[in-house]
């Protein structure tokens, strides 16, 4: 390869990369150094809105699955 040739090619990889880059930073990175910020936000969108009434049939908003299950429990 020439020096033109890899240069041109380097310049294109470059390129590449910081498109990438770039379109990833306000997907990705900027809600992970601002999560305080973000945080806010979804507090301020989500005020208001009961999620019990607005589940989709009647399912249990969340739940953690590897907790212990309220139903199991016997008083022996």
């Amino acid at each position: 390869m020439s020096g033109t040739s890899m240069r041109r090619m380097v310049l294109g990889i470059g390129a590449f990369a910081a498109v990438v880059g770039g379109v990833m930073y306000p997907i990705f990175i900027a809600p992970l150094l601002h999560s305080q910020e973000y945080q806010k936000m979804q507090k301020q969108n989500r005020e208001g809105i009961k999620q019990d009434e607005i589940q989709p049939g009647g399912m249990v908003v969340w739940s953690n699955p590897f907790g212990e299950k309220k139903d199991q429990k016997k008083d022996s």
